[in-house]
């Protein structure tokens, strides 16, 4: 096989607890599900230590040397002594949405490496020395990650959640999120514990208590994540949560009619900046 091209699923945040920053990470707890928003990744294998990346579909401004399928391909090649690649990369993620679409690509590209130039690694070890989700989007489905999001812990299949995302037209840093839970000095009240215990003994979401500590901070950054919550609140959803740190924000329905019935409304007023999906 010299070729090789891969889904790259962005995820949602259902909970998200944060704790003040010890050393250099803040110690996080989290329910987390992949959606049916992707990037697709395809490498081809090359003959010599180049690599090449083309870029289609949303606009990134970061240079080549920056790219997170970049940067990941480079990391697998130094530690496996590999070829190259030649990557073609098709945004669609949002970027600075909180949806995970840096980790997913890299998450991607390494899955990619490993099976073009079958290496047999875990890929856990470099995946978490990239990023802080890409263990759990190695794999994505609904888990649980905690300590600074490189631990997982796979849950039983969680019930399709029928989901409409809204993006705002600026995006939020994490690092600059982050520094204003840091500033507000935010008292942490963790809920994944409670939810995932009860979804594990009956197999269901408690939606009145999915959270996201990161919230506040995120919208005194950027007013628009406030209301898109809002205009999803008036439509006939089971939780409206920020994923990660923003600035996406998302409404969860349980049919899939709802779901669609409030999408047709408010893609009127969101045009691009709306997407329809569900859990994967």
């Amino acid at each position: 096989m010299n070729t090789l091209k891969i889904k790259c699923y962005a995820k949602v945040n259902l909970t998200l607890d944060v704790w003040q920053k010890k050393e250099k990470y803040h110690p996080i707890k989290s329910l987390v599900s992949t959606i049916g928003i992707y990037d697709d990744l395809i490498i081809k294998r090359r003959n010599d230590y180049k690599v090449t990346l083309k870029i289609k579909g949303n606009k990134l401004n970061v240079p080549r040397e920056k790219n997170n399928a970049y940067i990941a391909v480079a990391a697998f090649m130094k530690k496996h002594k590999t070829f190259g690649a030649d990557i073609t990369l098709i945004k669609r993620i949002p970027e600075s949405a909180g949806l995970g679409g840096s980790s997913a690509d890299i998450a991607g590209a390494l899955k990619a490496m490993n099976e073009l130039y079958e290496t047999q690694d875990d890929l856990e070890c470099l995946a978490s020395s990239l990023g802080s989700d890409v263990n759990f989007l190695l794999e994505g489905g609904f888990c649980e990650i905690s300590g600074r999001g490189e631990r997982v812990e796979k849950l039983p299949e969680l019930k399709k959640q029928y989901v409409i995302v809204l993006t705002a037209k600026q995006g939020v840093g994490a690092r600059e999120c982050y520094e204003n839970f840091d500033n507000r000095k935010e008292t942490p009240s963790p809920v994944t514990d409670i939810v995932k215990e009860e979804f594990l003994k009956t197999g269901k979401i408690n939606y009145k208590l999915l959270k996201n500590d990161l919230t506040l901070s995120a919208k005194s950054i950027n007013a628009q994540i406030g209301a898109n919550e809002a205009a999803l609140k008036a439509y006939d959803c089971e939780a409206v949560l920020m994923s990660g740190s923003g600035s996406a924000v998302y409404g969860i329905f349980s049919d899939e009619k709802k779901r669609d019935s409030a999408y047709r409304q408010l893609k009127k007023f969101y045009k691009k900046n709306i997407i329809k999906t569900e859990t994967v």
